[in-house]
């Protein structure tokens, strides 16, 4: 083993975004909590209006005439028409109001169930006013409903929370005004939060059961039956394409109403496919629209024990890989549960090493145990939630492209235009894979028997490798010396970043020094120790590189705390 140190490494200044002023921040964010505030109220007051039904009385009612109407003119073109008779202190009355609110519904499918189930059920009720016997409704929404009340308060919080940090932003600003002492306090390196850990896994475990289930017990589960549905002939009666016009463009969607008999009985549906919703790429859904034209006989199919259900696309489709989007969440959440509860598997050298250790050092101090700064879970799991975010979007153009192709409409530009973004697609998942097999290499620790270390004095440091060390080829320990500098131009915000000092510490070849060894620095009296000021910050690191044939090599480093050259006594 052997140890240098002096040489430097610059690095050229990274320009960083630009960043929004407090002046900025704060009316930015009383818009989003203004919104919030505003659609909070509208939908609370609808709420309350729903929860009064639940004071209503239930009264037994008999339906007298229950029809899906259809307003082709419409993008929600389905209402279903119910009459129903009831009598209250002696006398009848008659409504054909379904609840407090007229909704119409782009699935007719959903309106067909429930038009099944109010005509066969002998024992309806119905909710009268006890306030007004004309006034009734045959369906109060469900309690669940008001959870959608969490969607505008989602812009109520983001936008406490800009204000907040404008506020903060002032008042960290008016603090550099009034001082700016530099910090030069030794700062012990723990182990990564178990708390945050716990509430980062909470949160997407939630997300990814709240996304996922939805999704395996809808449309995934239809698609996997909707093999077994009975192949019925029906008569398109209409076939065309929605266009959906947003801030972000103009999308497109199939909407093909169709009918068909089964049982003796005539049914409709306007299910094209389980999965719905709309996306770019006209000529795609125009291809569909031309092969299902209005009058023409197709095949769809019936499922036999629902008629009301029918599909004309069965079986699954590519878009049944969307249900991986929500489960890569749920994977990432119990990932970060686990690594909350998990224990961190205990060092020998951190355990025992300590009282073996030489006297190398001169400055005096408790051992200091340090850790690694960046967790190689966490480092996975970024990696998984890029590539999640990315392919989940990319994913739903490149279906739309290969459907374009699929029903003879394919958009060269389209398919050429999707190319680079699907290479970084790719990218991500090789990065991921990449961290995932980091994760399998063995850990480093790494111990300064007399503490921190003072410039000018020699600094004694112990390491240790567990797990699979004999993949190990090579292995290099060296400490960083960064300066950190935060300066305007302009107006935007610059950073720039310097390794001003490089000393190595180690190399090792020798499969027992790999594992386990120790080495020494004289520190220079002229280093500049660590300082943590509002612009800028000099800070050290020590960095352990391992070679490992045909495999991700070992890169991890540990912050340490440099402190001043020790005051000469008088």
């Amino acid at each position: 083993m052997r140890w240098t140190f002096g040489s430097r490494r610059p690095t050229s200044a990274v320009a960083a975004p630009k960043g929004a002023g407090a002046g900025c921040l704060i009316p930015f964010g009383l818009i989003f909590l203004g919104m919030g505030l505003l659609f909070t109220f509208f939908l609370v007051r609808q709420i309350l209006a729903e929860a009064e039904t639940y004071r209503w009385p239930a009264t037994p009612c008999e339906i007298v005439a229950c029809e899906v109407f259809v307003d082709g003119q419409r993008d929600s073109p389905f209402r279903l028409d119910v009459t129903y008779r009831y009598e209250v202190a002696g006398q009848t009355h008659e409504s054909n109001r379904l609840g407090l609110q007229e909704k119409w519904s782009d699935s007719y499918e959903k309106l067909a169930l429930k038009r099944r189930a109010f005509l066969s059920d002998p024992d309806a009720v119905c909710y009268v006013n006890p306030a007004s016997a004309t006034e009734a409704v045959l369906q109060r929404e469900h309690p669940a409903a008001a959870l959608f009340v969490l969607i505008p308060l989602i812009f109520v919080v983001v936008g406490a929370t800009i204000v907040w940090a404008g506020v903060a932003s002032f008042r960290k600003q008016k603090q550099r005004a009034l001082s700016a002492q530099p910090s030069a306090t030794p700062t012990a390196a723990g182990p990564p939060s178990r708390r945050s850990s716990a509430i980062f896994g909470v949160v997407f475990t939630v997300i990814g059961l709240g996304a996922s289930l939805p999704f395996l017990l809808g449309p995934v589960r239809k698609m996997a039956e909707s093999r077994h549905w009975v192949e019925t002939p029906c008569t398109i009666v209409w076939s065309r394409v929605i266009s959906h016009d947003s801030d972000d463009g103009t999308t497109y969607s199939v909407d093909i109403f169709y009918e068909y008999q089964f049982a003796g009985q005539t049914h409709r549906s306007n299910r094209y496919r389980f999965l719905t919703g709309s996306s770019s790429g006209y000529a795609g859904k125009k291809a569909v629209v031309d092969r299902h034209p209005a009058g023409s006989t197709q095949v769809c199919h019936v499922n036999p024990d629902l008629p009301e259900q029918a599909v004309l696309v069965s079986g699954f489709t590519p878009g049944a890989l969307f249900a991986g989007i929500p489960i890569a969440f749920l994977l990432i959440g119990l990932a970060a549960l686990f690594s909350s509860v998990k224990p961190a598997p205990a060092s020998p050298l951190a355990a025992g090493l300590l009282s073996a250790s030489g006297s190398g050092g001169s400055t005096s101090g408790e051992p200091l145990v340090l850790c690694p700064a960046g967790s190689r879970k966490l480092k996975a799991g970024g990696c998984l939630l890029g590539a999640v975010f990315w392919n989940g979007i990319v994913s739903l153009f490149v279906a739309d492209t290969i459907e374009g192709w699929q029903n003879g409409g394919g958009d060269w530009f389209q398919t050429l235009f999707m190319i680079p973004f699907v290479l970084v697609g790719l990218g991500l998942v090789f990065g991921f894979f990449y961290q995932l097999l980091a994760l399998a290499n063995p850990r480093p620790t790494v111990v300064l028997p007399a503490g921190a270390p003072r410039a000018g004095e020699t600094v004694e440091v112990l390491w240790e490798l567990t797990g699979r060390t004999s993949r190990v080829t090579r292995l290099s320990i060296s400490l960083w010396g960064i300066e950190t500098a935060t300066y305007r131009q302009g107006t935007s915000t610059a950073t720039s970043r310097e390794v001003f000092y490089d000393a190595t510490l180690a190399e090792a070849v020798d499969e027992m020094d790999i594992r386990q060894g120790k080495a020494t620095l004289t520190l220079p009296a002229d280093l500049m120790h660590s300082l943590k000021l509002p612009n800028n910050q000099i800070h050290y690191q020590i960095r352990i590189h391992g070679e490992i044939p045909l495999w991700p090599d070992i890169a991890d480093h540990f912050d340490v705390t440099l402190l001043p050259l020790r005051s000469n006594p008088v």
